[in-house]
């Protein structure tokens, strides 16, 4: 008899642990500056210092070799922590070029 706990995995893709600074863009005036906790091929998790609750759609903002990068993103789930909110966002349609460029974002930062 398995006497081991059976956990349920949902993720689709797997999480890379990298720590690295991101704007987040709103449409509005001010972006925010985000940290990266964990990146996925679809989605990253961030800490941010304001509550972005679920359903709030950004423009994922960062720069690679001198090479603006925007991805569109919504945000999927949200907890506060003692230091702000930790923030999970999904990456939306991200085309082929700007998806590897993306990656090689994360992979130079880890």
């Amino acid at each position: 008899m398995d006497t081991q706990p059976s956990v349920y995995e949902a993720r689709q893709h797997p999480r890379y642990r990298v720590l690295a600074m991101i704007r987040l863009d709103f449409g509005q005036e001010e972006s925010l500056t985000a940290e990266t906790l964990n990146y996925s091929t679809s989605g990253i998790l961030c800490r941010l210092d304001v509550s972005l609750p679920p359903g709030s759609r950004v423009t994922i903002l960062l720069e690679f070799e001198g090479v603006p990068l925007a991805v569109d993103a919504v945000s999927v789930r949200q907890t506060q922590t003692e230091s702000g909110y930790e923030v999970g966002l999904q990456m939306l349609e991200l085309a082929g070029e700007a998806h590897q460029k993306l990656i090689e974002f994360f992979e130079q930062a880890s």
